[in-house]
């Protein structure tokens, strides 16, 4: 070790560049502090030439921020990816890495959108769609554009609305993200989080004026979607703001239709009736043509929960009779 140590500089770098990987200039390197403190970004501009700068990716996914910056102080910064077609700054984002962020943003000039003909998504629609609120702060003071189209027309505030993330969904919304924007299928924010029984974020989008009947492609609206997936609170909620609670869908399906054919859902059929669904309606569309609120929920309908909750499907056709025998004695 002496010896080695008595060696000139130029030697020593010489004898590190005539091996063979990592691992050997990392075992090396490491012998004594000298080494150490003399070549150690030697090993990192190795990992940048040869590895696609591997230690990079490794310290964005873990958030190692003094791997980072050996990494980036290695040599100038270059857009790269991993097999999964992520960059480094996208992984640190879907990681919530807020410290390996900023340092690449500090690296280089990103750009903060992306070719998305190669990339799904652009980071801040990714740190929107993973919680990670610092990073969509971070990204967004760097000048990420907050209305990006990614290959499903998903915004980042759709993805944070999607995922239950309330405070990137506010934030967004404060720096004046489209509240009414739709993805490829003409879903809003507000369609998602309804689907996902995300009460506070359909409250929040409530209160920035997100349009309550806003139609998707097949014309389901945010009240069918939470009705035809149970939650309670969110059908009380949009239909206090005065969602049409006989909206058809384009198969001619109510909200009391897909609220009583799928998982047995006495409570939301109950809300829906009080707020005026109609029971006698009638599918026009091409399956189940003809079938009523009560015809889906009889035990010879289709309802998925037939075998495990018969009694509160026989309820449910019981209440739903009820009301449509009173309906047509109105009439």
């Amino acid at each position: 070790m002496l010896l080695l140590l008595k060696l000139p500089y130029e030697l020593l770098q010489l004898i590190l560049e005539y091996q063979d990987s990592r691992s050997d200039i990392n075992a090396l390197i490491r012998t004594c502090r000298y080494l150490y403190n003399t070549f150690n970004a030697y090993l990192y501009q190795y990992d940048m030439k040869h590895h696609r700068r591997s230690a990079l990716f490794f310290a964005a996914n873990r958030g190692i921020a003094a791997t980072a910056a050996h990494s980036l102080r290695a040599g100038p910064y270059t857009e790269v990816w991993d097999w999964s077609n992520n960059t480094l700054m996208m992984v640190a984002a879907i990681n919530n890495h807020t410290s390996v962020v900023s340092q690449i943003l500090k690296a280089a000039d990103i750009e903060l959108v992306v070719d998305l003909r190669r990339w799904y998504r652009i980071p801040l629609s990714d740190a929107a769609c993973h919680a990670s609120l610092k990073t969509v702060k971070l990204l967004l003071d760097h000048g990420a554009k907050i209305e990006p189209q990614n290959p499903d027309w998903r915004s980042p505030l759709i993805l944070a609305a999607t995922n239950g993330h309330y405070g990137s969904a506010k934030v967004l919304l404060e720096c004046g993200a489209a509240v009414g924007a739709k993805d490829r299928n003409g879903r809003t924010a507000l369609a998602w989080a309804a689907e996902q029984g995300r009460l506070d974020v359909v409250d929040l989008l409530l209160e920035y004026g997100a349009e309550v009947d806003s139609a998707t492609v097949i014309d389901t609206t945010p009240l069918v979607l939470a009705a035809k997936n149970g939650h309670d609170e969110i059908v009380e909620r949009l239909l206090e703001v005065g969602a049409d609670p006989n909206v058809r869908s384009s198969t001619g399906w109510t909200c009391l239709h897909f609220a009583a054919s799928q998982r047995p859902h006495i409570s939301v059929i109950k809300r829906l009736l009080e707020a005026g669904s109609d029971p006698t309606a009638i599918v026009f569309g091409n399956f189940r043509t003809g079938a009523t609120p009560a015809d889906l929920a009889h035990p010879s309908g289709t309802s998925t929960a037939i075998t495990k909750e018969i009694w509160k499907l026989e309820e449910i056709y019981n209440l739903l009779n009820a009301a449509q025998r009173n309906a047509r004695r109105v009439l």
